[in-house]
């Protein structure tokens, strides 16, 4: 375009320029939004966003954070360290599940297989400990015939006797190693059974069955109104046990939520399927010296799974959580603003 044309058409108006003033975002403390070209200032040490000519978030100015934030906030980012590692283990295994076996029918045939060969170990050992037994028996009556006479039992038959009565009890000890690792093996094979009729399930109702879910979630959210984390801390197995029931208890029966994954340290519901929606994921981990059970809230990346996260339904979830697993909260004056009836430790 010549500069003569271009001259004419700034000219006629044709060729025009907009200029968009910023717009703002932010909420006051009575919990009303308002957009402003400007914040004003005694917003302007609150939290508050930029946004586009189209309405979308380009930035955002937070609040400076209290001592009391910033250890909370390191408290949470620990926990959902402890809280990755554990759900990492768990796809590993699943996807390592689902590799080796395509139906219930592979997995019995391979207990069936595992059973049956610790069984003849178990006959192999039986039959050495009667051969013993008749050995024994052969040297104690040469030793009583000795006896008898007046005689001295010789050494050979004294160590004979006590090579073979020790042998025997390292067999009798080698079977009984083997009969619980007959049981284990059930046991383990059993818990492989439930999750690969979990994961099927999972993936027939078109549900995601990776754990790890929460990585694709905003982890720099709070977890939950005033930023609460709902981490228990047991003072030992059989406590945690006991803590671990309730949790369960409590996402099962009380808290209405449908659980997907449900292992010896996740208790976890589906991946989160709206704005309005959360997950819930309930690890058991373990600390430099103690057992935690940690309850992690997480919504979807937006500003209105932000709020969600923020607000009363969430805080609902960690109270009844927090009532169940460590008895009632008070019930008089204003829900607590901060880290209620929680445990701060440090997670590895």
């Amino acid at each position: 375009m010549s500069s003569g044309l271009l001259a004419c058409l700034l000219t006629a108006g044709l060729l025009t320029t907009t200029v968009h003033a910023d717009t703002f975002r932010w909420v006051d403390e009575k919990g009303t939004v308002h957009y402003s070209d400007q914040v004003p200032p005694e917003q302007a040490k609150t939290r508050h966003s930029k946004l586009s000519a189209r309405g979308f978030e380009v930035e955002t100015v937070e609040a400076p954070k209290t001592p009391e934030q910033v250890e909370r906030e390191q408290l949470l980012k620990q926990l959902r360290t402890q809280q990755e590692k554990v759900l990492n283990e768990q796809r590993d295994q699943d996807q390592a599940l689902m590799r080796t076996y395509r139906s219930t029918e592979e997995i019995l045939t391979a207990l069936k297989v595992k059973l049956d060969s610790l069984e003849s170990n178990i006959r192999m050992t039986q039959a050495s400990i009667d051969r013993d037994t008749q050995s024994l028996a052969t040297h104690e009556k040469r030793a009583g015939e000795s006896v008898s006479k007046g005689q001295p039992v010789s050494q050979a038959t004294h160590d004979s006797i006590a090579a073979l009565r020790k042998r025997m009890t390292a067999y009798q000890n080698q079977i009984q190693r083997t009969e619980n690792e007959k049981l284990a093996t059930s046991d383990r094979f059993g818990r492989d059974m439930k999750r690969f009729l979990a994961i099927k399930a999972m993936q027939d109702r078109n549900e995601n069955p990776n754990v790890d879910w929460t990585r694709s979630v905003a982890k720099a959210m709070g977890n939950g109104p005033g930023d609460i984390i709902s981490v228990v801390e047991c003072e030992g197995k059989s406590q945690c046990d006991h803590y671990w029931a309730l949790a369960g208890d409590y996402l099962r029966r009380k808290s209405g939520y449908h659980v997907a994954v449900e292992t010896e340290k996740i208790l976890q519901t589906p991946y989160p399927r709206n704005d309005t929606d959360f997950g819930i994921t309930i690890t058991r981990l373990t600390g430099k010296t103690n057992f935690l059970i940690f309850m992690d809230v997480i919504c979807r990346p937006t500003s209105v799974g932000e709020q969600l996260c923020k607000g009363e339904r969430v805080r609902e979830v960690h109270e009844g959580f927090q009532r169940s697993v460590l008895g009632a909260l008070p019930d008089t004056g204003p829900p607590p603003q901060s880290q209620p009836r929680s445990t701060r430790t440090d997670p590895d």
